[in-house]
């Protein structure tokens, strides 16, 4: 569990650095707390906002989960006090950019899953 949590924080931490090398207009003043309230505001509230937005997300073929990533960055913004102080548009391309680190780190891990199974069966 603890590494769970530790791969969590270091992934949104990235994540954030990432996209703040991407965009010059994004400031971080603290790396280190906006990663801690981003992790928590993905573990905890995310899925909540995922299920509700789930109807929309069907309507429109998967693109209202990026405005569902807006939204956690939104949250934990206003959490965090101010952090991620940027205008919308600036937090829609950070959303993205995670977003598809996200999808980049899943599709590698369940390829390393795949190439397990083969050699153990």
């Amino acid at each position: 569990m603890r590494f769970v949590i530790k791969f969590a924080l270091y992934f949104a931490a990235l994540c954030i650095f990432m996209a703040i090398n991407l965009l010059p207009e994004a400031t971080v003043s603290s790396l280190l707390i906006a990663a801690v309230v981003l992790a928590l505001v993905n573990t905890i509230i995310r899925p909540l906002l995922t299920i509700v937005a789930l109807p929309l997300n069907m309507i429109t073929f998967g693109i209202a989960s990026v405005f569902v990533n807006v939204l956690t960055l939104v949250i934990a913004d206003g959490i965090s006090g101010g952090i991620l102080a940027s205008p919308f548009w600036v937090k829609l391309v950070i959303a993205i950019v995670i977003m598809a680190i996200d999808n980049g780190v899943r599709y590698s891990r369940n390829s390393v899953r795949g190439r397990l199974n083969e050699i153990s069966n």
